[in-house]
């Protein structure tokens, strides 16, 4: 079965053909002792996504992957085991914040068997060719984020597969591009392209960034059957029908059944006459005097032996071919062998006798062979002068190898370059990479100046000069990871499309954004004003061109005029507002209630309690029907309660003395269970109950230079988003709950260098922001985590 396998990696929801740094498609080794499997499909899932990081992981698992011993699964738990304990150590080096975590998803593919193995919290299934989803792991069971304990919480699933089934593994943001559905639709198409097609239309309309793997069983081609000539060997290497065996009468001597039997015509017909075969017993009626000279001594004696054969000895074989020439004996053999008959072939037991009578009688043997001029062989082979030889020639000069004297030179130049530079590294190294390192400070400033991605290229380079002149430099490592992980946060930011609703003019301070169901509510401070712009269903579009005035300074309510307006705020529907409320509160410590079913001409004031004079009161909040009002002069958040839909009760202080944070500096608040508090160092606290919330930290955060200025919280205390803007960078980070950090948002202008304030509405999910006097709509992307 074969295989065949796609990488998708999208950008933005465009393809990118870039290759994709957390995937990698592996051919295993053949001929190993060891079942290692064909195919091996690996992806790294880290949050936050750090591209140098995915890709040391994946060549950490497949290198353990590869260099262990075992079955399968061992292997693929030790793969997951290594790059578990590498992201451990990675993180146990690095600060709080940039801790990184996230899974890892190995597949190997075995003849029909594929095993899975993964640790975090992965996505991966197996797509028949019916359409039906095989998801992994298979069971319910605890799932724990890779790096985060030693040793890893690791899942090994085991499905079979067949021609038309497909194995998918993605990131998180590439699988929630498409439902369950679609995806069994995309993969089990019959043709691949057409079901890739489809995930990069789907990729494209939720602007997906992420990387994919795709592999796909194929059937194996058909190959044409060979028509390779078939050989016809001689019949010595054909199998040969075995003899059946005769009893032997007495012991006798066996020879291998290969070596050829010469008939006493063939004898006869070898030159040196004829040769006489006799029996035993022919022998013993021979004459003691006859002399026949083609019988040597040693025939005459024969009858004094025992018999052995009717045919010929091989002592009588040897006498006879002493006197023949090696070209005729070669003819005759080729004969002999074509004319034997076929046998089959197995290894010969000899079994031989006594052999000091025959070596006795072999002494007295007259063999007969030529005679070879030796000394005039030796003559001719020693150095001297022949006689009758002609003179010796001149030795001419021989010619000059250029190629082989220019690559000894070369070479030369070579090894003493070699010894110069080691001696350099050595020596001058150190001085080198401090002038290098002076260069890559300067640009770091630059770089965090401008937040741009050639001076934070820049500063990698640098860095990595110096640590080439000085490896152990840790001002240089310093350097080159934190120049990764900015160039990383730049890359991997989304990039929001940010439509511009309505045009503000110019502002002394920063305006006041609030977004209340189809409602977008601005306090302007250079008017004090608080007027409202309906939008339409998607959020996007304004329904009038004329915002609606909602409320104003100077203006007369019930007998009370309006004062300097600092903030507002959305009380939800409650027994006391059933379709909710804008709360805005002017400096002389009134709030103005605007309930959007009523319109305009239904506000009411309310007077709150305590000592609220102007100037002390900078922000206030509502949730769950209580009031929150931020008052820097007391250094106290005062909590207002309702009491049938009014707020003309006490107020109780929020922090304990003890426990109060700098309030002074406060530049946002917002409250679901717990109270997020923004102050002007750019730290943000969480508290619940008065108390400080440990269980809340900002963490992973691409940049140690963030410092947000505004903030916007979604309700929902568990799923909901932290949004941070930090104008220096032109950047917009997202939290989840617990302060980690998930992702960052960027605007394709300048736009975000002069923010001023952020709001969030969940349906529809779209971010409002006000800079550059402008009101914009950036929808969020769902594939985001």
């Amino acid at each position: 079965m074969e295989r065949h396998s796609e990488i998708l990696r999208f950008q933005e929801g465009i393809r990118s053909q870039h290759p994709a740094p957390e995937v990698a498609i592996e051919l295993l080794p053949s001929g190993s002792l060891l079942e290692t499997g064909e195919l091996l499909a690996i992806l790294v899932d880290l949050d936050p996504t750090l591209p140098h990081r995915g890709r040391e992981m994946r060549s950490v698992a497949v290198e353990a992957y590869q260099d262990s011993s075992g079955t399968i699964v061992a292997r693929l738990r030790r793969a997951l085991a290594e790059a578990n304990r590498y992201l451990v150590s990675i993180n146990a080096r690095s600060s709080p914040d940039q801790n990184t975590s996230g899974s890892i998803t190995c597949a190997v593919f075995c003849g029909e068997e594929l095993f899975v193995g993964q640790a975090g919290a992965s996505n991966a299934c197996l797509c028949h060719a019916d359409g039906t989803l095989e998801v992994f792991p298979q069971e319910a069971e605890p799932i724990l984020p890779l790096g985060a304990v030693l040793p890893p919480v690791i899942h090994i699933s085991y499905a079979s597969v067949a021609e038309g089934d497909t194995l998918l593994m993605a990131t998180s943001y590439v699988a929630e591009a498409l439902s369950r559905s679609h995806w069994a639709e995309a993969l089990s198409a019959e043709a691949l392209d057409r079901g890739i097609d489809h995930i990069v239309k789907a990729a494209k309309e939720n602007g997906v960034t992420g990387s994919a793997a795709l592999v796909r069983c194929l059937p194996e081609p058909v190959v044409a059957e060979s028509t390779s000539p078939h050989w016809h060997f001689p019949s010595i290497f054909r199998r040969r029908e075995e003899a059946p065996m005769e009893a032997a009468a007495a012991p006798t001597l066996e020879k291998p059944g290969f070596l050829p039997e010469i008939s006493h015509a063939e004898k006869a017909g070898l030159p040196g006459g004829e040769i006489t075969s006799h029996s035993a017993s022919e022998r013993a009626e021979t004459p003691a005097g006859q002399t026949d000279e083609t019988i040597g001594p040693y025939e005459s004696e024969q009858a004094e032996m025992p018999a052995v054969q009717d045919k010929p000895h091989v002592s009588e074989r040897a006498g006879m071919l002493a006197d023949q020439s090696i070209p005729d004996l070669e003819e005759a053999a080729e004969e002999v062998i074509e004319e034997q008959p076929a046998v089959a072939w197995s290894w010969p037991t000899w079994h031989l006798p006594d052999m000091r009578p025959l070596l006795e009688k072999m002494r007295h043997l007259n063999w007969k062979l030529p005679r070879i001029p030796v000394g005039a062989l030796l003559k001719a082979l020693l150095p001297g002068k022949i006689e009758g030889g002609s003179h010796r020639a001149t030795r001419p000069i021989p010619k000059e190898q250029t190629p082989v004297i220019g690559g000894v030179a070369v070479g030369f130049l070579l090894i003493v370059g070699f010894i110069t530079l080691t001696t350099y590294l050595q020596y001058g190294g150190a001085l080198s990479a401090d002038t290098t390192l002076k260069e890559a400070h300067e640009a770091l400033i630059q770089a965090h100046a401008s937040q741009a991605s050639q001076d934070w290229k820049q500063v990698l380079d640098l860095s990595e000069k110096a640590l080439v002149l000085d490896p152990s430099n840790t001002n240089a490592q310093g350097l080159r990871d934190e120049a990764r992980m900015a160039l990383d946060a730049i890359e991997q930011s989304a990039l929001l499309s940010a439509m511009p609703l309505l045009e503000l003019g110019t502002a002394p301070s920063p305006r006041r954004l609030l977004v209340a169901g189809s409602w977008v509510y601005i306090l302007n401070p250079a008017t004090d004003e608080v007027f409202g712009v309906p939008l339409s269903q998607d959020g996007m579009t304004p329904v009038s061109s004329v915002p609606t005035s909602i409320l104003k300074r100077g203006q007369s309510l019930l007998g009370q005029t309006v004062d300097h307006l600092i903030d507002l705020a959305w009380v939800s529907p409650s027994m006391g507002y059933p379709d909710g409320a804008v709360f805005i509160y002017s400096d002389d410590g009134v709030i103005y209630i605007y309930e959007p079913s009523l319109g305009p001409l239904s506000i009411v004031p309310q007077r709150l309690e305590g000592d609220l004079t102007p100037g002390t009161v900078t922000l206030i909040e509502a949730f769950d029907e209580h009031l929150y009002v931020v008052d820097r002069q007391q250094n106290q958040i005062l909590r207002y309660a309702s009491i049938n839909g009014s707020y003309n009760g006490p107020a109780r202080p929020y922090f304990a003395q003890e426990n109060v944070p700098q309030l002074q500096t406060a530049l946002d608040v917002s409250v679901d269970e717990r109270l997020y508090l923004l102050l002007g160092n750019g730290t943000l606290g969480a508290y619940f109950g008065g108390t400080e919330d440990l269980s809340f930290s900002v963490q992973g955060l691409p940049s140690t230079e963030f410092r947000p200025t505004v903030m916007a919280v979604e309700p929902d205390p568990e799923t909901g988003r932290i949004y941070l803007g930090d104008p220096q960078h032109e950047r917009i980070f997202a939290l989840d709950k617990k302060g980690h950090f998930l992702y960052q948002y960027r605007l394709p202008n300048e736009a975000l260098k002069h923010l001023e304030v952020l709001a969030v509405n969940e349906t529809p999910h779209v971010l409002y922001l006000i800079a550059e006097n402008r009101l914009y709509a950036a929808p969020i992307p769902e594939s985001t985590p």
